[in-house]
């Protein structure tokens, strides 16, 4: 038996996990992923975790954030500028990896590649089976699997179609363009229908994507919005994008009664 199962494995999991094994619960925690694994995202990090980490991640920390860009179609541009930090730019499978190896020095047990197949919930326990046929059971479970895991969607009645559909890729560019980006994110509307563009600055490149609600993006729809963004922004319209990632991103709506 264990005091807490946690499913999913991204920063929420694993911060979970690492600060119940420390205080010395007993401990398990799954993934369907095997780390590191390339996770698409900005990288974003607030200064809000200040307050509630325990451990030094500077050196993961490719951009410090002092402000935003805001603009309309790559023009009309409004500059928020802070005199302090407001976030970390990170690279998500760099971060999220070395979140799961603090857990795992914690003393929590780390499962990859173990996807849940079904869960049974009674009184005073949960049990966990996963599709390599093993089963877990604790008196807990924590549900980190995001808004398409199974657990969320079986428990907590999350609906995929009731999400954001985001489009992302990592773009080399011009050292000094890259320089002058730095310290601050840039966020865009009007090229997304319900949704907004974004430019993340790294040490070595730039984080793109778009994103908007899926019940007004489908099809082919969110891929227009990508090219027309990529090809309309003044820094990005010269730049070779090799590849593309989507993913789903979790938001609260009215249907969820749970």
């Amino acid at each position: 038996m264990n005091d807490v199962i946690v499913v999913g494995l991204g920063p929420a999991g694993s911060t979970a996990a690492y600060r119940l094994a420390s205080m010395g619960y007993k401990v398990i925690a799954l993934d369907k992923e095997s780390f590191p694994r390339y996770k698409p995202c900005g990288g974003c990090v607030s200064t809000k975790i200040d307050a509630i980490k325990d451990f030094d991640f500077s050196h993961l920390v490719e951009s410090t954030i002092s402000g935003a860009i805001f603009s309309f179609k790559a023009y009309k541009s409004l500059d928020i500028i802070s005199d302090k930090p407001l976030g970390y730019n990170i690279m998500r499978d760099v971060f999220d990896n070395f979140l799961v190896e603090k857990a795992q020095q914690a003393g929590a047990k780390i499962l990859e590649e173990r996807r849940v197949k079904d869960f049974i919930v009674t009184p005073s326990s949960v049990t966990v089976i996963t599709d390599t046929g093993e089963a877990f059971k604790g008196k807990f479970l924590i549900c980190a699997d995001g808004s398409v895991g199974g657990v969320a969607r079986q428990y907590f009645g999350f609906d995929s179609k009731e999400s954001a559909i985001s489009l992302t890729t990592e773009v080399s560019c011009d050292t000094s363009e890259l320089a002058e980006m730095m310290g601050k994110i840039f966020i865009d509307f009007g090229f997304v229908p319900h949704g907004y563009a974004w430019i993340f600055p790294k040490k070595k490149f730039l984080s793109v994507g778009v994103a908007g609600e899926a019940r007004y993006l489908k099809g082919r729809k969110l891929q227009d919005c990508f090219e027309a963004f990529t090809r309309g922004h003044r820094v990005l319209k010269d730049c070779v994008i090799e590849k593309r990632t989507g993913c789903t991103i979790p938001f609260f709506y009215r249907e969820c009664r749970r």
